[in-house]
């Protein structure tokens, strides 16, 4: 009981994320493992995907932005949108990828998701932070302190439409 609420001190009460975390396993898995957390399959599944659309399954990799989409449509019919220049919360859709701890000199960061829960009876929408890193703490897996994260870029993730009917 008591590392349930660690966890999810943050959330209002009665709140509880309909999305998993699944930590990263690896130093660079960050981003397989925000790809498995929007998508609730195991790090296997992704990285098994990846391979699939020619990421490398050993050594050094990076995973571009056409490759984040290819996974994400191809593993759970989500559509991932080219990374964009953050400037506020305000312009994420419900779910997104961030780029956060950005560092201009490598152009290098860690990724985490973005997750937006709609208002209720006229409350405002919030936001909260699903951290993939392997070193956080649990109290650290899901947050709503959206300032301590200073996010870089971002790659909006929604549902593939639904195909008209003829």
């Amino acid at each position: 009981m008591a590392s349930k609420l660690a966890v999810n001190t943050a959330f209002p009460e009665g709140f509880e994320s309909p999305l998993k975390r699944i930590s990263m396993e690896e130093r660079c898995d960050d981003v397989i493992a925000s790809i498995a957390t929007l998508s609730q399959k195991s790090l296997t599944d992704v990285h098994k995907m990846a391979a699939q659309l020619g990421v490398p399954a050993v050594g050094p990799y990076f995973i571009f932005e056409s490759k984040i989409a290819a996974i994400l449509i191809n593993l759970a019919g989500l559509v991932a949108t080219k990374y964009k220049e953050f400037s506020s919360y305000a312009e994420l859709g419900n779910a997104s990828i961030l780029l956060v701890d950005y560092d201009e000199i490598t152009e290098l960061g860690r990724h985490v998701v973005f997750v937006r829960v709609p208002g209720q009876k006229g409350s405002p929408d919030w936001g909260y932070i699903i951290d993939v890193g392997n070193w956080i703490e649990p109290d650290g897996h899901y947050s709503t302190a959206l300032t301590k994260y200073k996010p870089a870029y971002y790659i909006d993730v929604t549902p593939r439409p639904q195909a008209k009917g003829k």
